[in-house]
């Protein structure tokens, strides 16, 4: 799990302190789980999932990808994209994705569908 885990926290950008400090734990016992020193017990795994912003199978180094058949290869690409993203990156697709015409974001749509839903 230490692989993934350094490897995540690299990606976002950030520094063994700073994931330390938000999970509120000291920085040596945090780098000892990315050193495979110590074994990390599952409620602190989620915890580290939850600040790297992975799943758990992500931070376990499992490639766990639901089995959607509904998605054309395509979407599950940029499914894909998106969810290797950093933050900054997932907000400029997410605004090239709501500039398109008739699209907004997934509550308007819905608020949408319900009112004309109600005028029929």
């Amino acid at each position: 799990m230490s692989i993934q885990m350094k490897q995540l926290r690299v990606r976002k950008g950030l520094k063994q302190s700073e994931v330390a400090k938000r999970l509120n734990m000291p920085t040596r016992r945090y780098g000892s789980y990315e050193r495979e020193e110590r074994a990390i017990s599952l409620i602190d795994a989620a915890r580290v999932a939850d600040v790297l912003e992975c799943t758990l199978d992500e931070l376990a180094g499992r490639d766990f990808q639901p089995n959607d058949n509904s998605l054309t290869s395509d979407e599950s690409n940029l499914v894909g994209i998106f969810r290797e993203s950093n933050a900054q990156g997932k907000a400029s697709i997410m605004a090239v994705a709501q500039a398109q015409p008739g699209m907004g974001t997934v509550s308007e749509r819905r608020t949408s569908k319900v009112d004309s839903g109600r005028s029929a």
